[in-house]
């Protein structure tokens, strides 16, 4: 029964982006706390949206005070000047994707699109992992996947991420999965800046049909 409460506990503390009890997890040797955030949304027990906004107002009040999130990041300052104007950006992730794939053949609309004047192929990024935890960490962060727990914990976003929204870019992420698991929405795009950031959750296929990759 004890270890059933542990568990519960943590999945409702998940699922309400309590720190204070989530965490605590990563100092647990060989502990696999449950979570269970999609569960309680469906049943209509947990307000997603009215979480949100309450995690926003604790992360604006923290900043007030100038709390720290118990993370050195980033080291130091980003150095960079701003752009004469502000393009257009759009990121293109396919999970688990052979770099080899990206051929007229197999893939012609988006192979178009990259060799396109404008298009950047990081034909030399080497991934943080070989799952989809791992790559996406290590692709905005520039860290190993190791700093995984910590950054969940403080729900600290990428200075990527920060720097864009500080020149007054509009978001916009068309997925075919989740961003609960993993959560994503706790570092990567954390629940303190969704509801600022607009996100669009869409199956594959309408995904695909609103991109413009489609031609």
């Amino acid at each position: 029964m004890a270890l059933l409460g542990v568990h519960g506990w943590h999945a409702w503390a998940d699922a309400h982006y309590d720190r204070d009890i989530t965490g605590m997890t990563r100092h647990v040797p060989v502990f696999y706390p449950a979570t269970a955030k999609r569960f309680f949304v469906e049943k209509g027990w947990v307000d997603p949206q009215a979480v949100r906004d309450r995690v926003d107002l604790e992360a604006t009040e923290r900043r007030r005070r100038g709390e720290a999130q118990g993370l050195v990041y980033p080291s130091a300052p980003l150095s960079c000047s701003p752009p004469v104007s502000s393009d257009n950006l759009l990121l293109v992730l396919l999970d688990t994707l052979r770099h080899d794939m990206l051929t007229p053949e197999v893939m012609p609309n988006l192979y178009r699109y990259a060799n396109q004047p404008g298009w950047f192929r990081a034909r030399e990024h080497i991934s943080g992992g070989n799952s989809t935890k791992a790559g996406v960490f290590s692709l905005f962060y520039g860290l190993p996947v190791t700093y995984w727990d910590a950054f969940t914990a403080s729900q600290t976003p990428p200075v990527l991420m920060e720097r864009f929204e500080a020149a007054d870019y509009r978001f916009q992420v068309l997925s075919s999965a989740t961003l609960v698991s993993p959560a994503f929405d706790r570092n990567v795009l954390p629940a303190s800046r969704m509801s600022r950031w607009r996100r669009q959750k869409a199956s594959l296929g309408s995904a695909t049909s609103r991109s413009p990759m489609t031609g």
